[in-house]
C-alpha cells in the first residue's frame, strides 16, 4: 500500500526554499553595489553615497536606517561607488590642489582707506575710496603672482600699477587664509598742493607698497569672495612755486591702512 504524500506541505517547502533564495540573491546584488567609504584608521562605512565635494574633498555617505556621515578628506583612504575605486578616489585627490587646476585668477575689489602716518604729520587725511583689478598665475597651491593695477586716494588721487604675490597658506578648504604683498609705482592725476599761481604743483611718480591679510571664500573651484585687511604706503617728490618764485622739493612718505572686498574669478 503506498501512503499519500502531503502536497500542501510539499507547496509549503518550496515557496520556503524560493524565498529564501530570492533574498540571498538580492542580498548578494546588494552587497555587491554598495558603495564603501574606508577610512585610514580602517573603519568602513557602507551604504550609498549622497555627495562627494570636489573642492573640499568631502563624502557624504547614507547607511542602513537613514543615519548620513559626512567625512573629511583627510579622514578618506578610499571611496568605492559600485565597486568603482578609481574614477571617485580621483576626483577627491583632484580637490587637494583646486587651484593648480585654474593656473589663472582675476580679482576685483573695492574698499576704503583710514587713517595716515608718515612725514606729512600736519596733513589730515579723510577716508576715501580704493579699487583694484589684478590678475595672477598660480604656479602651486601655495603662491601665486601677476600684476595689479589700482585707483586710491592718498593725498589726491592716485593711479597705480604693481607687481603682486600672493601666499596662500591652506589651499585644501573653503576658506583660504592669505597674505598679498605688491610693489610698484604710482602716477597722481591731482593732489592737494597748489603753486602761486594757481596751478598745480609738479610731482614725479611714486614708489607705491601695500600688504594686506584676509581670507579667501570659495564658493566653487573658480569663484569666490575675499575680505581683507591691509597697509599702503607711497613714497613722492612734490615741488611747488612760492609766491617769490622759489621752487621748493618736499618728500613725502605716507601710510594708510586699509579693509577690502574682493570678488575672484
Amino acid at each position: 500500500m503506498f501512503k499519500k504524500h502531503n502536497t500542501s506541505n510539499m507547496k509549503l517547502t518550496s515557496k520556503v526554499i524560493t524565498f529564501l533564495l530570492i533574498n540571498c540573491f538580492t542580498a548578494a546584488i546588494a552587497q555587491k553595489t554598495q558603495d564603501i567609504i574606508q577610512l585610514k584608521n580602517g573603519s568602513i562605512y557602507k551604504g550609498k553615497v549622497v555627495s562627494i565635494d570636489t573642492n573640499t574633498g568631502r563624502a557624504s555617505i547614507e547607511i542602513s536606517g537613514g543615519s548620513v556621515f559626512v567625512l573629511t578628506k583627510e579622514e578618506i583612504a578610499e571611496v568605492k561607488l559600485n565597486g568603482d575605486t578609481i574614477a571617485t578616489t580621483k576626483r577627491i585627490r583632484e580637490s587637494e590642489n583646486v587651484k593648480a587646476a585654474s593656473k589663472f585668477m582675476s580679482e576685483v575689489g573695492t574698499g576704503a582707506l583710514f587713517g595716515s602716518s608718515g612725514t606729512s604729520y600736519y596733513y589730515y587725511q579723510p577716508v576715501t575710496a580704493l579699487f583694484n583689478i589684478s590678475s595672477v598665475y598660480s604656479f602651486n597651491k601655495y603662491f601665486e603672482t601677476g600684476l595689479k593695477a589700482a585707483i586710491f586716494g592718498t593725498y589726491g588721487t592716485n593711479l597705480g600699477i604693481a607687481s603682486v604675490s600672493n601666499f596662500t597658506l591652506n589651499n585644501t578648504k573653503n576658506h583660504v587664509p592669505f597674505l598679498s604683498i605688491a610693489i610698484g609705482t604710482t602716477s597722481r592725476t591731482n593732489n592737494y598742493t597748489y603753486n602761486y599761481d594757481g596751478s598745480q604743483a609738479r610731482n614725479k611718480p611714486s614708489f607705491w607698497g601695500s600688504a594686506e591679510i584676509g581670507l579667501r571664500t570659495y564658493i566653487t573651484n573658480n569663484f569666490g569672495l575675499a575680505y581683507s585687511l591691509g597697509f599702503n604706503y607711497l613714497q613722492f617728490e612734490e615741488k611747488y612755486i612760492d609766491w617769490s618764485g622759489f621752487e621748493t622739493t618736499t618728500n613725502y612718505k605716507l601710510g594708510r591702512y586699509f579693509l577690502k572686498f574682493s570678488v575672484l574669478f
